[in-house]
């Protein structure tokens, strides 16, 4: 005879034990959802150090190439020396006024590679196989060649057109004229620009735009990802703000600075900039080679 209070035990006890059923195979699927997540994110960790190593490689690869190209840069400027811009000028001036025989002098315009020079045939019958040579591999200079005198390359920007003159003088007027006009420079770079206007050496600052643009993701806070495109939403306000200012200003544009940068912003880009030369040398970045 079962009592009544015994079938109220039984009942209470198979609840409980249904209870602790139903906590089991919760529990049993937490469980296996932890190992899926374990497994997840195992995974991910994996991949994203296969990733950063990827990046590293791609990092160490990408500086190799640069040092290999500033390598090859110094090659190519062995033997120039830095001048400043008052005695590039006080050079131009001398050139000037030499004279000689006709068809003697020989003045070189090379804008950018001399390997794409139009004219290095003609050039090649008109002067000593030395200096020719002497040429091979440089890029944005002139040169002032005379078998007697001797000869001079100048590098400087590429802000002159290619040409090729043989005469009784030295052709430096597309220099001197570029010079003694007003222009305007802006040396360009993520939330750090300044704005010249220069005439024949004398210049003034027109304005300087600074933006805080964050460079390093810290750890903790934002992801990389967010990071990047909080950075890449600075830089291009930022820009909208230095092409805003430079579409307002009258004059020619000249842009100095990373070529990503200087695409978004009106005028022509003559190359980059030393930040540790002092103004006007920096604009126009003379190098000069006697040979």
């Amino acid at each position: 005879m079962k009592l009544p209070w015994n079938t109220d035990k039984e009942k209470r006890i198979q609840e409980l034990e249904k209870k602790i059923e139903d906590l089991e195979e919760k529990r049993q699927k937490l469980e296996n959802q932890y190992h899926a997540e374990k497994d997840r994110r195992s995974k991910l960790s994996r991949e994203k150090q296969e990733a950063e190593e990827k990046l590293n490689r791609l990092k160490d690869k990408v500086e190799g190439l640069k040092g290999e190209k500033e390598q090859e840069e110094r090659e190519e400027r062995k033997g120039l020396e830095s001048i400043g811009f008052e005695q590039a000028y006080q050079l131009m001036e001398k050139l000037s006024t030499l004279e000689g025989r006709k068809e003697e002098f020989v003045t070189v315009y090379c804008p950018g590679k001399f390997e794409d020079f139009d004219r290095r045939k003609d050039l090649k019958n008109s002067v000593d196989k030395k200096d020719f040579e002497h040429l091979s591999g440089k890029k944005s200079f002139t040169a002032f060649m005379d078998e007697d005198l001797g000869s001079w390359m100048l590098e400087t920007r590429p802000f002159f057109t290619q040409k090729l003159e043989i005469d009784e003088n030295f052709d430096v007027s597309g220099l001197l004229s570029f010079i003694e006009e007003e222009k305007i420079w802006v040396l360009l770079s993520a939330g750090n620009t300044k704005i010249f206007r220069e005439e024949q050496g004398k210049f003034e600052e027109i304005e300087a735009l600074n933006s805080r643009i964050e460079e390093k993701h810290s750890k903790g806070g934002f992801s990389q990802g967010r990071f990047e495109r909080k950075r890449e939403e600075q830089i291009r306000q930022y820009m909208d703000e230095v092409k805003d200012f430079v579409e307002g200003l009258d004059g020619e544009v000249f842009l100095l600075g990373d070529q990503r940068f200087c695409e978004e912003v009106p005028g022509k880009r003559l190359g980059g900039f030393d930040p540790n030369r002092g103004r006007p040398d920096q604009f126009y970045g003379f190098r000069l080679k006697r040979f």
